[in-house]
């Protein structure tokens, strides 16, 4: 009777503790949810103080052997691109005008900064042979940008949001 006891204690404690997980996980994706709503027009801080605050969150949180890339915002619409990272130079352009979403800002900043860490991995001379050879969606180069942005965007800018006053 002591064993049954015991057993269905511990059933309840690990159920309840699956609820709670489960409760926690929806908990996560609705404040995802709300982060990724938040519109740029939102911001207290002009559009460059923020993706310069993006970049430094980078530095600070993503793994790089390499110097922070300087960062330039462009106001123009790109039709092709929302970011470029010039390796020559060390430099990320974010097209701020092809955004309405924070989140989206943060994605290409992280995105291109992820190019800066790239450098080690022969990102200079192998970067024009792969999109040639496998595609733009298929170079492995952006493949390792697409994971690191979408393991990091929503914590970047959560830790913004918390740790600065750049909303409304």
């Amino acid at each position: 009777m002591i064993i049954q006891t015991t057993l269905v204690v511990l059933m309840v404690i690990g159920f309840g503790g699956v609820v709670v997980g489960i409760i926690g996980l929806i908990t996560e994706l609705i404040r995802n949810k709300s982060i990724s709503n938040l519109k740029v027009e939102d911001l207290t801080i002009p559009k460059s103080k923020f993706v310069q605050l993006v970049n430094d969150w980078c530095y600070t949180n993503i793994k790089s052997n390499n110097p922070k890339p300087t960062v330039t915002i462009s106001y123009n619409k790109n039709k092709t691109v929302s970011g470029v990272y010039y390796p020559f130079n060390n430099s990320i352009v974010v097209y701020v005008k092809n955004q309405t979403h924070l989140i989206n800002i943060v994605d290409v900043t992280i995105h291109e900064f992820t190019h800066s860490t790239q450098k080690t991995k022969g990102f200079d001379k192998l970067y024009n042979q792969y999109t040639q050879e496998k595609g733009y969606w298929n170079n492995p180069f952006e493949q390792e940008c697409e994971k690191v942005s979408e393991k990091n965007r929503h914590q970047c800018l959560k830790d913004l949001i918390t740790n600065n006053n750049i909303l409304k």
